[in-house]
Formats: structure tokens, sequence, C-alpha cells
């Protein structure tokens, strides 16, 4: 079940260590959920879950508070990944807390990266592949060639130019 506005409210007001910082966060969401209603209305998708939407622009950023030093984001890429663990630790469901985990593009698992490198050897196109991981193009492929998760093992990279390129381990 998704939270109440209330409950967001107090969600932020639990994480974060100073006023300064629930008032960064918090606006910085408001924003963000803002400008995702304006383009829901302005382009209306059919099966789109709004209230989903909204509750996601308004904790996407949860994670922000265990990165924040004083008003200094330090290792900031990582608050995806802690916005997922406090969303399981609270109880919300899976759909809430991918979008924090997955909104920085930091969202693969080492399982992830390991089955798209699989797929990819196997003649799969990494455009095709990002959404299904719910990440961007660019992301899978730096993982998949191991400029990212290069402490996993099975990197790819491609021989040759365009078409008639392959991929090789």
């Amino acid at each position: 079940m998704l939270p109440t506005d209330q409950q967001i409210i107090d969600l932020h007001h639990k994480y974060a260590k100073t006023d300064a910082d629930f008032q960064l966060v918090y606006q910085h969401c408001q924003i963000i959920e803002t400008i995702a209603m304006k383009l829901l209305d302005a382009k209306p998708i059919a099966g789109i879950d709004r209230q989903l939407v909204h509750v996601g622009c308004m904790l996407h950023d949860i994670g922000t508070y265990k990165v924040l030093e004083n008003g200094v984001f330090v290792k900031g890429v990582r608050h995806g990944v802690f916005g997922e663990e406090i969303l399981k630790e609270e109880g919300y469901p899976e759909s809430l807390w991918r979008i924090a985990s997955h909104h920085t593009g930091v969202g693969l698992t080492e399982q992830d990266v390991i089955e798209a490198r699989r797929r990819v050897a196997m003649g799969e196109r990494t455009v095709r592949l990002a959404p299904e991981y719910g990440v961007g193009l660019s992301t899978l492929a730096r993982a998949v060639n191991g400029r990212s998760w290069s402490h996993v093992a099975g990197a790819l990279t491609r021989k040759g130019r365009g078409r008639h390129s392959r991929v090789v381990e």
C-alpha cells in the first residue's frame, strides 16, 4: 500500500538530520512531482498509475538524507540504493522502492549485470534490454562493457565497427 501525503512528510522528517536537509530534499521532491503531473496532464498515458507517480516523485530522493553531511552531498550517487533500503524497511511495495533505486541509473544489481552481459553476448541489444532493467541505455551499456561494474567478471567489448561489429569477452 502506498503512503498518504502525511506519511510521506513524516517519512522525510524521520530521515532528515536537520530542518535544512528536510527543506532541501522535500522541496526538490515537490518540484519534481509538480513537473511530472504537468507532463501527465499535457500528455495523458493510459495505464499510468498517477498515485504511484505522485508518491514516487515525493519519495524518489528519500535516500539523499543518508548522503547529506551539513548540507553537502557525500557519495551522492548511492542515494538511490539507500532510498530503496529505506522504503523496503518501511514496508512499501517494490513498485515504489524501485523508483528510488532506479531513478539514478544505479538500480542494477550484480545479478542484473551478469544476466545482461550474458544476453548481449547471445545477441540481444542493450537498446532493447535497458527498459527491461529500468535504466537508461548508457547506464546498461557501461555495465555491459565494464566501464562501470568493473569488479564483476565477464565484461564485454565490441570488435569492428557499426553493423559489422561483434561482441567478445
